[in-house]
């Protein structure tokens, strides 16, 4: 055996053992690939072929067209060769990502991804694949674990992009980027390249064009691997952790609605947050938004000597401290459908989340909608409620912290005396954060000390 059919052999090989450890693949079932016609993917897509005769499971490939490049078309057909050449099953997606964009005011990035993985289980359950395959990789994991630790990331950020999620699998995590570009080489199979990826648009993209080379070159030629082992490391704390936590809630049989704070204080703070996060996941499905905001809010609950506290979360989640008992439960909000004006109020929707950008790259995704605002959700000190004016309202209309009467605000609007009573209000107690459809106020506005916002999104 020469040289480079041993280096194809030794690179298979390593990927098939981290398939393997992973348990990513079944004898007999069926794996779908998503391939975009990048190095990392077509690298995957042949490991994926050799590896199929060997472990004995199908493969299929899906190319996603997001309707963004021009160039997109040729990927598509490039794949298409591609899979015709090794006899794979190919399938081709369109979606319209700049759309979705205009609709959802999503990124462009946040778009394509969560369209992406849509019409690849839609795929996947289509043909009965059982897997997923996604071409992420050492590199990759990295830049998450970089982007996170600077976003604030708790362990589960850090623990990063996890080799198996559900249906998905990651067989190329294990490899570097070198690796995969070298193998490629070796095989003497092209691939295409995604402009997009060269330019610094984008917070990861520049954390792979600047950050990741510096600390190769100049800190340690081996950090893309360390960094994967941490995070392997962190993954393991955190897998440890939660299943400690499980067992404890369990035992102690603490239910979100009658927790008590003594029992809760026998263990380790780091493990009463743990605890606090299965247990208001019993609360919110799947643990979808639960965030270290949350768990921090909740644990500094739990700390407190006075009296009795009450807080609440994204979605009319609130936590309830009497004394020793905390209480984790959801209420609707304060939205009666009549008053006075006989009007039915809208439909609300609340989404909360931390900040990540700088102010300036915050600013550039503020939404400009009518019916959708941003608040600074530290400033926000009770459940948001919706109706209509009444006497003594007030706005307040600067950053100053002036303010004038709802009545004459509306009267410099020009809005009609007809019309006043049935415009609704979005409500912080008695404070008016927003008179829906027209302005909100200033007091509540996102500035460079937010660390917190939430999204309000209004249906008529």
């Amino acid at each position: 055996m020469d040289a480079t059919n041993q280096n194809t052999y030794r690179f298979i090989n390593k990927i098939k053992s981290y398939m393997i450890s992973c348990k990513m693949v079944e004898e007999g079932e069926t794996i779908l690939a998503a391939v975009s016609g990048g190095a990392d993917s077509v690298c995957m897509l042949l490991v994926l072929d050799a590896l199929s005769k060997q472990m004995r499971f199908s493969l299929a490939a899906l190319h996603v067209n997001h309707g963004i490049r021009e160039e997109a078309g040729e990927d598509a057909e490039f794949v298409e060769k591609l899979c015709k050449k090794y006899q794979i099953p190919f399938y081709l997606e369109q979606i319209d990502v700049p759309k979705i964009v205009s609709e959802s005011g999503q990124t462009e990035e946040e778009a394509g991804r969560i369209a992406r993985y849509k019409v690849l289980l839609e795929r996947a359950e289509a043909i009965g694949a059982s897997h997923i395959a996604v071409a992420h990789h050492m590199n990759d994991q990295a830049e998450t674990f970089i982007l996170n630790l600077c976003r604030g990331s708790g362990i589960r950020g850090l623990s990063g992009i996890k080799p198996v999620r559900d249906k998905i699998i990651r067989p190329l995590l294990c490899a570097g980027r070198n690796e995969i570009e070298e193998y490629l080489g070796m095989c003497g199979e092209s691939f295409v390249t995604d402009r997009t990826n060269l330019e610094d648009d984008h917070t990861r993209n520049r954390i792979r064009h600047h950050v990741l080379p510096m600390l190769n070159d100049m800190v340690n030629s081996g950090s893309n691997k360390h960094i994967f082992e941490a995070a392997g490391m962190l993954r393991e704390i955190e897998d440890y952790l939660e299943e400690e936590a499980r067992e404890i809630v369990l035992i102690k049989k603490l239910k979100a609605d009658n927790i008590d704070i003594n029992s809760l204080r026998e263990y380790k703070p780091l493990l009463q947050k743990y605890i606090l996060m299965e247990i208001l996941g019993t609360v919110i499905p799947h643990r979808i938004n639960v965030s270290r905001y949350q768990i921090d809010s909740l644990f500094k609950m739990c700390q407190s000597t006075s009296g009795c506290e009450k807080t609440y979360f994204e979605g009319g989640i609130y936590a309830k401290r009497e004394y020793n008992k905390l209480y984790i439960g959801k209420e609707k909000l304060d939205l009666s459908k009549e008053e006075k004006t006989g009007n039915p109020l809208p439909e609300i929707l609340f989404k909360e989340f931390e900040v990540a950008e700088k102010f300036e790259e915050l600013q550039q995704r503020i939404p400009r909608e009518a019916y959708t605002k941003w608040f600074d959700y530290d400033k926000i000190l009770s459940s948001p409620s919706l109706r209509y004016r009444k006497v003594g309202d007030r706005i307040s209309i600067d950053s100053d912290g002036h303010g004038k009467s709802l009545k004459k605000y509306m009267i410099d609007e020009r809005i009609p005396a007809s019309r006043r009573d049935s415009i609704p209000l979005l409500c912080d107690g008695e404070n008016i954060m927003w008179v829906i459809g027209y302005r909100m106020s200033s007091a509540y506005q996102i500035s460079e000390e937010t660390r917190h916002i939430l999204e309000v999104s209004v249906f008529f």
